[in-house]
């Protein structure tokens, strides 16, 4: 997924995402400035549903810049018990939601990405994924047998995945804000990769 450092790539990026829009078909303009397509007059539009007003915060600027190609991004708010009901039942065009993954890949990936996770009511499978690529990968991912297949493995799946199209992602933070008490000991040392719950049961005080 393309990362863009300032405003300039920016504009690059909608004047693409404009010209593929037209290419699609849809190339004539509502009197909401909302894109039609121009065989099915269907508007181009879609729900963001969401619990917490928090979510609402940090989708809004990527409402902004749909507006500007011409895309409807409509907010909808529900209660939390309507919003579990409609993410068990996949009844959402757009959701804010994370998947936890392990340090070493599994049979987790065949709940994330498996086809026959795609319609299980309650699962995991967000996306809707259903690709006989990715579940061939996924099958190698369980039976590796060295970390060499599982590094090329994992990798040609995420490679698949981001080319699919299937979900935007957040944002990225390669470390981990910890409040530390200088009176502690015991983060000096090199931690592991993934330090958090070693970091909270690896201390002592002086």
């Amino acid at each position: 997924q393309e990362f863009y450092a300032n405003n300039n790539e920016m504009r690059d990026g909608l004047k693409k995402a404009q010209e593929l829009l037209v290419h699609a078909g849809y190339d004539e303009i509502n009197s909401h400035n909302i894109r039609v397509h121009h065989k099915t007059k269907q508007p181009l539009e879609f729900r963001f549903i969401y619990a917490s007003s928090i979510a609402a915060r940090f989708i809004t600027p990527l409402k902004e810049n749909l507006e500007r190609i011409g895309i409807n991004l409509k907010l909808v708010q529900l209660d939390n018990n309507s919003y579990t009901n409609a993410v068990e039942n996949y009844d959402y065009d757009f959701i804010h939601i994370g998947i936890a993954q392990s340090a070493l890949p599994g049979n987790e990936q065949r709940v994330y990405f498996g086809s026959k996770s795609a319609d299980a009511k309650g699962g995991k499978n967000y996306s809707g994924v259903k690709s006989t690529v990715i579940d061939a990968l996924i099958e190698f991912i369980i039976k590796r047998t060295t970390a060499e297949e599982m590094i090329t493995a994992t990798k040609a799946m995420d490679f698949v995945l981001l080319h699919g199209h299937y979900i935007i992602q957040g944002w990225y933070f390669d470390g981990h804000m910890i409040a530390h008490w200088d009176a502690i000991k015991g983060l000096d040392n090199e931690q592991p990769a993934y330090p958090r719950n070693f970091i909270a049961r690896c201390w002592y005080q002086e």
